[in-house]
C-alpha cells in the first residue's frame, strides 16, 4: 500500500494479484487501508 500511494488497484497489481484477492486478503489478516495509507502531506 505504501508503495502504491494508497492506490489498492495498484497495489494489488504490484501485489501480482486482483483487487478482490487484495480485498479479501487484508480482511482476513485485520489489516485496513487506512493503517497502511502514507499520511497527506
Amino acid at each position: 500500500m505504501t508503495q502504491a500511494g494508497g492506490n489498492m488497484s495498484r497495489a494489488a497489481r504490484l501485489a501480482g494479484v486482483d483487487r478482490t484477492t487484495l480485498y479479501r486478503l487484508m480482511e482476513r489478516h485485520g489489516l485496513h487501508r487506512a493503517l497502511l495509507t502514507p499520511p497527506d502531506e
